[in-house]
C-alpha cells in the first residue's frame, strides 16, 4: 500500500503539474477531488480484503500510511527551514504552504490508517 500510495500522489502531482499549461479554470480542484476518492476507494478496498490478525491489521495500516507521515515530516522540515531567497523578501506566503502542505499530509496519513486499521470486515483478533 505504501507504492500505490505514492503512485497515486506522483500521479496527482505530475497531472498538475501538466494542468499548468491549460487555461482551463478550476480543473485543478476536480483532479484533487477525484484523487481524493480513488485513494479513499482504495484503502477501503485494502480494508475489506485484509484476512490476517488484527496485528497483522495494524502493521500494514501503518506501514501503508506512512508514506504520507514521511510527507508531513518532510513538510514540517520544510516550515522550519524557510529562509529569505533575497534579503528583505516576505517568506509568508512560502511558510504558510509548507503549513498547509503539512496539514494536508497529516490528515492523508489519519484518513489511511483508520481506513485500513479499522473499516472494513472484521479481523481474527489475535
Amino acid at each position: 500500500m505504501f507504492g500505490i500510495n505514492a503512485l497515486y500522489f506522483g500521479t496527482t502531482i505530475f497531472l498538475l503539474y501538466l494542468l499548468m499549461f491549460t487555461d482551463i479554470p478550476y480543473l485543478h480542484l476536480v483532479l484533487m477531488f477525484l484523487a481524493t476518492i480513488v485513494s479513499i476507494f482504495t484503502w477501503s478496498a485494502f480494508s475489506t480484503a485484509w484476512t490476517g490478525s488484527f496485528k497483522n491489521r495494524l502493521k500494514m495500516a501503518l506501514t501503508g500510511s506512512s508514506f504520507y507521515l514521511i510527507l508531513a515530516l518532510i513538510m514540517v522540515i520544510q516550515w522550519l527551514s524557510v529562509k529569505p531567497l533575497y534579503p528583505n523578501e516576505d517568506t509568508f506566503m512560502r511558510a504558510l504552504g509548507w503549513m498547509l502542505g503539512f496539514f494536508v499530509s497529516a490528515v492523508a496519513f489519519s484518513i489511511c490508517f483508520i481506513f485500513t486499521a479499522f473499516l472494513g470486515k472484521r479481523s481474527a483478533r489475535v
